[in-house]
């Protein structure tokens, strides 16, 4: 049995609940995985073993609903979490239940910078609690990207039952072949299903007056950002006082649509985003579209990062590009120049070995994942083939003994001008390239640094990993062939 799925069968049997589902250690179907495939790939591979699940499109009548087994295991974990935080967390502050924005000044930063999530226990002025921005309270509709078809009960957290909502998500099917999240949504939430792997977090929400983005790092659920230190971009967009057919729909939203549209959002969905006024917009929207069933024409992340980089002064020689990522898997080193060139270094990355150089990876050693307070490979999983030397690999000391991981996924050069985040790891499968689309859906934000006040996930400067740290993560130099 696997480590993940020892512990998981650790959490069943120390559970006071005896009718949870046996747990067993089924194969996992790796069909269709890659060196290149991104965390959720294999997170649904091995959700679909642990439930004896099939892609089987053959429709059968389906049985009562039952939460799968591992659903249960978070409804228990989170309940560990809890028991074990409640006697520690401090008090919440006074109007933090999720009713809006209490903070002024977070409303006149947003789209000028990014928030850090507000942990459990910690109360920190620049942090927010991500219910507070999607204010459920006057929230009139919304499209969400950003939970797994099998745990759209965890949207809960976040969301009134009779909110409509259109959620963006790959189907997990039964062995019914009927998809997850049908049997478990309430009725007014409706979904957009893709084939491809949906792997942007993201939150437009309908106000009366006004549309809502989030942008962020991690999946809609609740420990991911009660104990997993993840970033949120968001802006407000003001309804258009009159609308014609003559106006010009702006660059961002024509991007934002198409890769909605791609997703499988209706065109009347659509249609609601360009009712709102984006002239005000202080970043560039980044897309992977891989193809897909409407038809969109795909696009590489990788492509509309160079062209953002193109019109910035080069980088010097001595300035490294931090990425923080939760999955590190590429496919050739040439992949890795080209990266390294599309932020900034214009044809003077070296030869392809040499890319690596240019990188400084913060990513967790095993000891840092193993010690996360809700059991790191629960929630982030790493497909790792190693192209990329260990002493580029970096930690971050304020990391090491919190208890909690890092999933901010941002990108920025030393010395540079501009910061990325979003979704997107350091994977091919996310970026695409100047000749392969990306087989992933992502979305991310790119913006000028000196256009706002930086918060940083993790403190600088950053430490190398020592002689006897290892990567950590569920899988690591795995080879497809075994």
């Amino acid at each position: 049995m696997s480590e993940p799925l020892a512990k998981r069968r650790k959490i069943a049997d120390e559970s006071p609940t005896s009718d949870l589902p046996a747990l067993t250690a089924a194969p996992i179907d790796l069909t269709g995985l890659s060196p290149e495939s991104d965390d959720d790939d294999l997170i649904v591979a091995i959700r679909m073993s642990l439930e004896g699940s099939t892609t089987s499109s053959s429709a059968a009548p389906a049985p009562p609903y039952r939460p799968s087994a591992l659903e249960e295991l978070r409804i228990l974990q989170r309940q560990k979490y809890e028991q074990h935080h409640r006697s520690t967390s401090t008090p919440a502050p006074a109007g933090s239940s999720g009713t809006g924005v209490k903070d002024p000044s977070h409303l006149n930063l947003a789209g000028r910078t990014v928030f850090l999530n507000k942990l459990a226990g910690a109360h920190s002025d620049d942090c927010l609690d991500i219910r507070d921005i999607i204010c459920k309270g006057s929230l009139v509709s919304g499209i969400i990207g950003g939970v797994f078809d099998d745990a759209i009960q965890e949207l809960l957290y976040f969301f009134p039952q009779t909110t409509p909502l259109l959620l963006c998500t790959k189907p997990i099917v039964n062995k019914n072949g009927v998809p997850s999240g049908s049997l478990s949504a309430p009725s007014a939430w409706k979904f957009a299903y893709s084939a491809a792997l949906v792997h942007a977090k993201f939150m437009i929400l309908f106000f009366p007056q006004y549309l809502r983005l989030v942008i962020a790092s991690g999946n809609f659920t609740q420990l991911e950002y009660e104990k997993i230190r993840q970033v949120i971009w968001y802006q407000d967009f003001p309804k258009r006082v009159t609308t014609s057919s003559g106006q010009t729909t702006h660059p961002f939203v024509l991007k934002l649509s198409q890769f909605l549209l791609a997703l499988n959002v209706p065109q009347s969905s659509v249609d609601q985003i360009n009712c709102f006024e984006f002239s005000e917009v202080k970043a560039t929207l980044i897309t992977s579209i891989p193809t897909n069933e409407a038809k969109i024409a795909p696009v590489s992340g990788l492509t509309q990062l160079r062209h953002f980089t193109s019109t910035l002064p080069p980088l010097s020689d001595e300035a490294s590009i931090v990425v923080q990522t939760n999955t590190v898997s590429m496919a050739s080193e040439a992949w890795l120049k080209e990266f390294v060139e599309a932020c900034g270094r214009k044809g003077r990355s070296g030869a392809p070995k040499m890319a690596a150089d240019k990188l400084k990876v913060v990513y967790p050693t095993e000891k840092v994942f193993s010690a996360s307070d809700i059991g790191g490979d629960a929630f982030s999983v790493v497909l790792f083939k190693s192209i990329i030397p260990q002493n580029r690999f970096f930690v971050c000391l304020d990391v090491e003994g919190s208890g909690t991981l890092l999933h901010s996924k941002i990108i920025y050069p030393e010395s540079g001008s501009w910061m990325y985040v979003g979704s997107h790891n350091l994977t091919k499968s996310a970026w695409g390239s100047s000749k392969v689309n990306a087989t992933n859906f992502e979305l991310g934000i790119v913006f000028l640094k000196d256009s706002w006040k930086i918060r940083m996930p993790f403190s600088v400067p950053l430490q190398n990993y020592g002689p006897t740290d290892a990567l950590g993560g569920v899988i690591r130099n795995w080879d497809p062939a075994k």
